[in-house]
């Protein structure tokens, strides 16, 4: 059988390729007959038979586009190999620039080292420029060049004619030393190589590598690019004397990059003294600057620089100590700043040093420590009290801890009005606590803590939480009778219009000598919840419904409504549709004009009797 006929089946082709003679797979490789996927396998060993294959002609005559469809990347960097060996010219139908790059792709992605064969030094510059692109194009492809590339293609590159290949082989380098890859001997010489181009945008990639050598930092330190000397602040293996030359250099930018750097703790110490204070600041507020050396900063430096001294999270009680001691009333606002951790230590150490403006600052700052807070709520300064007054109602000072009611219970005393206003609403005062504050001298806080419980009693009915309003009508009832005496009309006024007011209270105001408090309490037509609370706890024997619905009493309570001594009572019952004849009649010769009136009116509407003439 003739393995290079053409009319040999495809199978027997496939089942020959795998033959252990090479004259017998080679032939296969140049049959047009074999399938497609055995010839790239086939070709990618024997990449000569590419050409010799007439397959190629009738793909390019009849469906040229398939001609790439049908060349594996493998198959195709094979036959670039094997062309570039003989120093041959490129089969353009088949080595075209598309075709190049999936091939390059392609290796750097199975980290085919054949890809490092000619293409670094490919006559054509567009192929080099275009494996370095795809050699920088991520780390993955940039780490595969770094271990495997020969030495040949970092000398190649490094010293390509090319401008552009150049370039884009530094910004490659840079990749490479970002990557915090240790250094080769292969990558030093090269970036040796790229310096003595002398191109300022070449070094402006080798400036931004941490890794080069010492005597490639020493070369771009004398650039007179701005740019190149602040970025060899990165570099790690910059000799004494280039740091030395650098952290004098006359552009202030210059000094500051390297007092910012964190790599390169020598320049730390030339730079401790540096006339410029924002570069002395900048070192202070270094983190990776050791604390020896912030021991050596002048305590009479400006309190800029002071104040990242201080702030350093390496300074020590000991140094931040002798700063505070000694620095003036404007700097010590420095313990307010959030990134200071304030302890109870240093505080009360240094109590006697911190001004009233500082300690009002502190009282703003978020996780102040209970045992300040609670110095702080003694303060002399009343803005500085009513501060932690108003934490108590902050994110987390509203629960329940015991460091929140010894606040709490200390504001409910405080000689200052406005800060017991502020607090006489907390829902966690004590029953003792809201007594002494309905009872407080001043009026607006009287009325405020009366107005609150009203306002938690409308809630409670709203919500039919009948339990809890009971208990707190109970609790608070007393308070509401004594400020029904209240000297202030005010007060006075605001229990006579409020549906929740205990009907004791109304009927003290119900004859108020102020007559729109006396006109207020009269006006009242529907029965208060504390109305029927009260009878139940007079009559705990009593047997039966006392209550229609929720606060409506039942007749045989409003028969005893109708005795009652609270003329507020009996002006209700006078004025209920349920009240039986017999008791309207007695209503209406009540010695109390407001009741007798009430009484007759409703008598009327029923009809029974005539209004006499007066």
């Amino acid at each position: 059988m003739n393995i290079s006929d053409p009319t040999t089946p495809p199978d027997i082709l496939a089942s020959l390729a795998k033959s252990s003679e090479t004259m017998v797979r080679r032939a296969v490789a140049e049959n047009p007959n074999t399938p497609v996927e055995v010839l790239n396998t086939l070709w990618n060993k024997f990449p000569e038979s590419l050409l010799a294959n007439p397959i190629i002609a009738f793909w390019e005559l009849t469906e040229p586009a398939a001609l790439q469809k049908n060349i594996s990347p493998a198959a195709c960097l094979a036959s670039y190999n094997h062309l570039r060996k003989k120093s041959a010219d490129l089969a353009p139908q088949i080595h075209t620039h598309e075709a190049l790059k999936k091939a390059i792709e392609h290796a750097f992605h199975k980290d085919d080292t054949r890809v490092f064969a000619h293409a670094p030094s490919d006559p054509i510059a567009g192929v080099r420029l275009m494996f370095v692109k795809i050699a920088k194009r991520d780390s993955s492809s940039a780490r595969f060049f770094y271990n495997k590339a020969p030495e040949s293609a970092w000398r190649d590159l490094s010293n390509d004619s090319d401008p552009a290949v150049r370039l884009c082989f530094a910004e490659l380098l840079r990749g490479i030393s970002n990557q915090n890859e240790k250094p080769t001997p292969s990558f030093d010489q090269a970036a040796r190589a790229l310096t003595a181009c002398n191109k300022e945008d070449v070094f402006i990639q080798l400036a931004n590598c941490p890794t080069i050598p010492a005597d490639v930092v020493q070369r771009l330190a004398v650039s007179h690019s701005l740019v190149i000397r602040c970025a060899l602040s990165r570099c790690i293996n910059t000799s004494l004397e280039s740091l030395e030359w650098l952290c004098k250099d006359s552009d202030e930018s210059v000094r500051l990059a390297f007092a910012k750097s964190c790599r390169l703790a020598q320049a730390h110490t030339l730079l401790l003294n540096d006339p410029s204070m924002e570069v002395r600041k900048s070192l202070a507020a270094n983190s990776c600057v050791a604390r020896k050396i912030l021991l050596q900063f002048d305590p009479n430096d400006h309190p800029a620089v002071l104040r990242n001294v201080f702030l350093h999270g390496r300074a020590g009680e000991e140094l931040r100590s002798r700063i505070f001691t000694n620095a003036n009333p404007e700097f010590k606002q420095v313990i307010s700043h959030s990134g200071f951790r304030l302890t109870p230590k240093f505080y009360f150490a240094h109590k006697s040093h911190i001004p009233a403006e500082v300690r009002s600052l502190l009282t703003k700052r978020n996780g102040l420590h209970p045992q300040i807070a609670a110095d702080l709520a003694a303060d002399p300064a009343p803005d500085t009290r009513m501060n932690i007054a108003r934490r108590l109602r902050g994110q987390y000072c509203w629960r329940d801890q015991d460091a929140n009611l010894a606040l709490l219970e200390r504001f409910a005393t405080d000689p200052e009005k406005d800060i017991r206003e502020y607090v006489c609403t907390d829902s966690r005062l004590t029953s003792k606590q809201i007594e002494k504050l309905a009872r407080d001298a001043e009026p607006d806080i009287r009325m405020e803590v009366l107005d609150h419980i009203l306002s938690r009693l409308e809630d409670y009915r709203n919500s039919k939480s009948r339990g809890s309003y009971a208990d707190l009508y109970h609790e608070t009832q007393h308070l509401f009778v004594e400020a029904a005496n209240d000297p202030t009309a005010s007060v006075r006024l605001r229990l006579s219009y409020a549906k929740e007011t205990p009907p004791e209270a109304l009927g003290i105001l119900f004859d108020d000598p102020d007559d729109e408090i006396r006109i207020k309490a009269r006006a009242h037509t529907q029965w208060p919840f504390g109305a029927v609370l009260d009878f139940e706890k007079a009559h705990p024997q009593l047997k039966g419904k006392t209550r229609h619905g929720d606060t409506t009493p039942s007749l045989r309570v409003l028969h005893d409504f109708a005795q009652s001594p609270n003329p507020f009572l009996r002006q209700l019952t006078a004025r209920c549709y349920r009240t039986c004849r017999a008791d309207l009649r007695l209503l209406a010769k009540d010695l109390n004009f407001g009741v007798s009136e009430a009484a007759l009116a409703r008598l009327v509407k029923r009809n029974k009797v005539k209004i006499p003439n007066k």
